[in-house]
This record gives structure tokens, C-alpha cells and sequence, in this order.
């Protein structure tokens, strides 16, 4: 697989090293989670979970460390190079340990100069079909149906995307290779109860652009770093075909559905070629 191992560590014992793989970062933590342990990564990232009554050598307050973004707790500092981050509590669960990491990941990447989309996305007609909407508005459950009817999925949540010569691709694993796909089409996903069909309409890159900037991450209140992050969106907002998609809030037509526009993402894809 492609890879990187020469990653800096918070003075992690040995016995205590946890290895993961979240959207193309390798992240190695002194906490055990059910996090995938296998993937593409090109970023390493060193997380420590640590009490933060307890005496340590990390100065949060100072210019080096940025908080994460976000209401809830546990409080998160990441390193300005976007490779070690802190969590400010310890005795966490497997699956709360797992929440904080996967919270602060998409920041790290930001740091690092990379953009993770808040997406789900399968390949058809090997290009990258991916659809961004906030959590909790079906695009698993949507990129999960069409993964039912045969096309691959390649993520349901967290989607590192990378550019290679100004055109935007998708890391694509399969068994011991990595891929890397175009992104074909960005669909922005909302459901509808009044619908018993399915709605797709092209939209503008302005508007593709604003709904890019509405799902992002934030800028962790640092303008170089936001200044990149706006230019990856705009140049995605150019140069990738965007739609808006509405689909029947019913589960019930969900394979009906997922069939129906399956024939037009193949049509739409395979015009991209």
C-alpha cells in the first residue's frame, strides 16, 4: 500500500502504540479504539489521550497548539503542523476515544495542506461518485444501497481527496493496491417526504462552491490555512461536475431509488471518460 512511517510520536511507549488508518492519515495513539487498522495513508498523525489535571509538558496556551473546533467535549489541541494532537481526558471508552479522533482528523489534514470532504462515495465506471450532506442525512445509507446493487464503496463518512496534476482524485483500496480515481460528480444529498421519486439537477460552481464551504470543516480560526482549504473547494467547484440531489425520505423506495439512479450516474460517468 502507499505509505508513510517516518512520523514524529508524543513519546509514546512502545506497548502502547495503537496504529490506524482514517481517511488517509496513519494515526498512532496510546488508546485502543475499534478504528480501521488498514488503509491509504499519506499523513501520520500522533494522538495522546492524557488527564488534564495531570502534570505534562504540552503548553496548550501557547501559539503552537490550535483547539478544535466543536461544542462538545473532550477538549482537543493540534499541533500548527497538523501531526500530534492532544486530547484533554483520559479513561475515555473504546468508542468515545474512536469519536475524538475521527473529530479531529479532517483538522489535521487541513493543517497539513490535504482536504477531507464530509462525504460517502462509491465508483462507478471507475470514477468517483461521492455525496456530501451533514450526518444523519442518509448518504451511507444511500452509498450503502448502490454498494448493494455492485458498485464499490470506497468510504461513508470522512473522504480524503488529493489533487495530482489540477485533476482531483479519490484513494481507492483494493485488497493490497491503492487507486487513485477522478471525481466524477459531487452530489449534494437531501431527502424529501413528499417525494416518491428521485430529483437530480445540475447546479452552478458558485453554488457548488457555497454548499462546499457549508459542509467543510472550519478554518481553525487561521487564514493561510483557510485560504487553502478555499482554494481546494474552488478549484473542485470548477472543475467537477456538481448536482443536487433529493431523494424520497421513505426507506422503503431507497432500493427502487438507488436503482433508478444508478442508470443515470452510469450515463453521466461514463460521458466523463
Amino acid at each position: 500500500m502507499l505509505s508513510m512511517h517516518n512520523f514524529v510520536t508524543l513519546s509514546l511507549p512502545d506497548s502502547h502504540h495503537c496504529r490506524y488508518c482514517i481517511a488517509g492519515i496513519e494515526v498512532i495513539s496510546n488508546r485502543a479504539t475499534n478504528l480501521p487498522r488498514d488503509g491509504f495513508t499519506d499523513l501520520q498523525l500522533s494522538v495522546v489521550f492524557t488527564d488534564p489535571d495531570a502534570k505534562n509538558s504540552y503548553d496548550y496556551t501557547s501559539p503552537k497548539w490550535r483547539e478544535v473546533p466543536g461544542l462538545s467535549k473532550p477538549k482537543i489541541c493540534l499541533y500548527t503542523e497538523g501531526d500530534k494532537a492532544v486530547v484533554l481526558q483520559d479513561g475515555l471508552d473504546q468508542e468515545s476515544c474512536a469519536i475524538a479522533i475521527r473529530r479531529l482528523v479532517p483538522f489535521a489534514s487541513a493543517l497539513q495542506g490535504e482536504v477531507i470532504l464530509h462525504a460517502s462515495a462509491v465508483t462507478i465506471n471507475n470514477q468517483v461518485v461521492c455525496f456530501i450532506a451533514e450526518s444523519g442525512s442518509g448518504k451511507s445509507t444511500f452509498a450503502g444501497a448502490l454498494r448493494n446493487l455492485g458498485y464499490p464503496l470506497i468510504c461513508d463518512d470522512l473522504l480524503p481527496c488529493r489533487s495530482r496534476d489540477r485533476v482531483f482524485m479519490i484513494p481507492h483500496v483494493c485488497g493490497n493496491s491503492v487507486s487513485m480515481l477522478k471525481i466524477s460528480m459531487i452530489c449534494f444529498l437531501s431527502r424529501d417526504a413528499a417525494l416518491t421519486s428521485s430529483e437530480l439537477k445540475t447546479i452552478s460552481p458558485k453554488e457548488c462552491l457555497k454548499l462546499l464551504l457549508l459542509n467543510g470543516f472550519g478554518e481553525m480560526k487561521d487564514k493561510a490555512i483557510w485560504k487553502r482549504q478555499f482554494e481546494a473547494y474552488g478549484s473542485l467547484a470548477t472543475m467537477v461536475k456538481a448536482y443536487r440531489l433529493t431523494i424520497p425520505d421513505d426507506l422503503s423506495l431507497l432500493e427502487k431509488t438507488a436503482i433508478e439512479l444508478s442508470l443515470q450516474f452510469e450515463n453521466i460517468t461514463r460521458t466523463d471518460h
